[in-house]
């Protein structure tokens, strides 16, 4: 693909490039003024298996190997030293595999973190970065317990740009990819910005992992399948094939990977995360640390309540952190009801409304509840924590914010409440803690937080 000039579909650049047109802005929706993004939205894991899909049907027919499959790099797996470093494969200078531009700093034996963990704290032990990785992960898969939670929400044509990622997106998938890219790079290239992330061939055993996960969560059971919606099943993409031809493909024909020649094996790693048992802070030997002790509030009756978003209301900076309270649900809404579900299958959902975060700069937000003291330094590893939104820089489109991005983050948090031992309180605190950025060069904020069912 390397070999290939440029002016061939097939070519390592232009497939990149491929990624990069979906990602940016770089297409207007058909019949609209509106741009086409695969991003933030239940579109992520469809597009992602079509685009390897031909991405490893094109290298098959170059090298005349049609049982060729691409790999996984399984960055989920803690057990040992396996999966959580960078793969020895993609590290040979020489190699068609090897990309210059990856962060030195994070070569073989060092441990990959899901939820950039060692911004806040640099001397993380390799055992509490695993007791982290598992939790993301535990946060991520098994907590998501809908589509709208794991997949992202829905996103029809001719909507503006999609906002609402699902879990598995905004956590574990952007760490890896700015934990790869270079440091030393203005944005992170080149797995560290979508422009430039396929131009490194590790992105396509980081994806194939992705959509390992996906298989995983649809096995999981409970509420846990995919989107059944015609505006999603009905979604087309186009492709170029293995001779170059361009193709259209449809969401739903995606979503039996048998049909596409498409399986994994399983990987006995698996079982650390789905099983993991996060503990209360107060339960576990690690301590936090807190370094922020000037907006962390000393009582409960001195934490405000930022209450859901509305119209004219201005956002909240988060700064270091940001602490309030979030009052829970008393009542089911009917359309729930209507659906069937009984109290029991419903999934208790803690919203951020309206997160600015700069477009073009890693940003990572932690968050916790009923834990008013959390910063920087506090392990992911506990129940307290409910999952992060992490940024992967990326350029706008000609017509789009290039400085900043409104994002609206989800967190399954019916798992961690009963962890807590939460059951009657009416009202929970919610903690936001910036990972990176929180100062006058990288502002955050929030315009609303609440609670509701899903």
């Amino acid at each position: 693909m390397r070999a290939l000039p440029t002016t061939d579909p097939r070519s390592l650049m232009r497939q990149a490039d491929i990624h990069c047109a979906f990602c940016n802005g770089a297409y207007n929706q058909l019949g609209s003024t509106n741009k086409l993004q695969v991003h933030f939205s239940w579109l992520f894991l469809p597009w992602h298996r079509w685009y390897l899909y031909f991405h490893e049907r094109i290298l098959a027919h170059l090298i005349g190997d049609p049982k060729f499959s691409l790999v996984y790099w399984n960055w989920d797996n803690q057990a040992n030293v396996g999966g959580n470093i960078m793969p020895a494969m993609f590290n040979q200078q020489g190699s068609a595999l090897y990309d210059a531009k990856r962060n030195q700093n994070h070569l073989p034996p060092v441990l990959n973190t899901l939820a950039l963990s060692d911004l806040g704290n640099t001397n993380l032990t390799n055992e509490q970065i695993i007791q982290d990785n598992l939790n993301v992960m535990y946060q991520s898969v098994v907590t998501a317990s809908t589509p709208d939670l794991f997949m992202g929400k829905k996103y029809s044509a001719g909507d503006p740009e999609p906002n609402i990622g699902g879990t598995l997106e905004n956590a574990p998938h952007t760490a890896i990819h700015a934990w790869t890219g270079s440091d030393k790079e203005t944005y992170l290239e080149d797995m560290g910005n979508f422009y430039s992330a396929a131009r490194d061939p590790i992105f396509y055993a980081h994806h194939s992992n992705v959509d390992r996960l996906w298989a995983v969560w649809n096995t999981i059971g409970g509420r846990r399948r995919d989107h059944t919606d015609p505006d999603f099943l009905n979604a087309q993409f186009l492709f170029y094939d293995e001779c170059g031809d361009m193709v259209r493909v449809r969401v739903e024909d995606a979503l039996d990977n048998s049909k596409l020649g498409v399986s994994y094996l399983k990987v006995n790693g698996d079982k650390l995360w789905l099983n993991f048992e996060p503990q209360p802070l107060s339960a576990t030997t690690t301590t936090t640390t807190t370094t922020t002790t000037d907006v962390t509030p000393k009582s409960i009756d001195e934490i405000p309540e930022l209450g859901p978003s509305s119209p004219g209301k201005s956002a909240t900076n988060v700064d270091k952190k940001l602490v309030s309270l979030a009052k829970r649900p008393t009542v089911i809404p009917q359309e729930l009801l209507d659906k069937g579900l009984a109290q029991e299958d419903l999934e208790e959902v803690l919203v951020l409304e309206d997160v600015q975060v700069p477009r073009n700069v890693a940003s990572h937000i932690a968050v916790f509840i009923n834990l008013p003291d959390a910063d920087a330094n506090t392990p992911l590893s506990i129940a307290e924590y409910v999952g992060s939104f992490i940024n992967v820089p990326h350029f706008a489109g000609e017509g789009m914010d290039m400085s900043m991005r409104s994002v609206i983050v989800r967190f399954g948090i019916k798992d961690n409440l009963r962890r807590l031992g939460i059951t009657d309180p009416s009202t929970i605190t919610v903690t936001i803690v910036a990972k990176l950025g929180g100062s006058e060069s990288v502002p955050i904020s929030v315009k609303g937080i609440k609670i509701e069912y899903e």
